[in-house]
């Protein structure tokens, strides 16, 4: 007999959308006081970043050297934009903040593919190439 165990998931989706519902309600009681938004709760923050470290693990994700940068914009664009979250249109914030945390990792794999073409190309169209410089030395 194969008794199936739950998937564990590493983020309560409903936990999270009641903290999402808190924080709108907050930010829009600050707003209408005058008052500075307030900071995120850590539950949230552990959430955010709970889902940039996971979606790094992803097969997809996992080869790239600078896994730590695209977590890092990840957590950066969710925390830009959570704000944003509209509860009328979903009650799903870890899809919403998955693809947002998405979007960073492609953004950063791009970049880091515009350095490494520019690193590369600039190492083979310099004319003063390490044997050039060191003749002109010894010189």
């Amino acid at each position: 007999m194969s008794k199936e165990t739950p998937k564990r998931q590493y983020v309560d989706n409903d936990a999270f959308f009641k903290a999402m519902q808190e924080r709108i309600r907050l930010v829009k009681e600050a707003e209408e006081q005058g008052l500075p938004k307030p900071k995120i709760t850590d539950f949230l923050g552990e959430c955010i970043f709970k889902i940039a470290t996971n979606f790094a693990h992803l097969r997809s994700f996992n080869r790239y050297p600078f896994k730590e940068d695209m977590i890092l914009d990840g957590v950066e664009n969710c925390l830009k934009v959570i704000d944003n979250f509209d509860e009328n249109k979903t009650q799903n914030p870890f899809s919403y903040f998955t693809q947002i945390t998405y979007f960073a990792f492609l953004r950063r794999i791009a970049k880091e593919k515009k350095q490494v073409y520019i690193r590369s190309k600039l190492l083979t169209s310099n004319p003063y190439d390490f044997h050039t410089l060191q003749e002109h030395r010894s010189e």
